[in-house]
């Protein structure tokens, strides 16, 4: 029997437990803030709870490359940082086996 998909939900779900690591109290607790649909993945954006919520600069995280979530199986990959991110995105998606190029 052929699993299903996984769902833009289950990618952010997914996603969110690949972010989450324990941490003092008080510390950085990142969340998803975009979920970005690709032909055979999930793309998720993530960053702190407080620049979310407080929208100031310097409560941003820098250098978080997306989580890459392949829709076939629900593995991950992260993305890097460097420049151009779409390549950075591809490069993610090949190491989940996903052939775009």
């Amino acid at each position: 029997m052929r699993r299903a998909m996984i769902s833009r939900d289950e990618a952010a779900a997914i996603a969110q437990g690949h972010i989450d690591c324990p941490s003092p109290a008080g510390a950085l607790e990142l969340v998803v803030t975009q979920v970005e649909e690709r032909n055979a993945s999930w793309v998720v954006y993530y960053d702190s709870r407080k620049h979310v919520e407080t929208g100031d600069i310097l409560d941003a995280i820098a250098g978080n490359g997306p989580v890459v979530v392949a829709k076939s199986t629900g593995r991950v990959a992260l993305a890097g940082t460097a420049a151009p991110l779409l390549d950075r995105i591809v490069e993610a998606e090949e190491v989940l086996g996903i052939k775009v190029r």
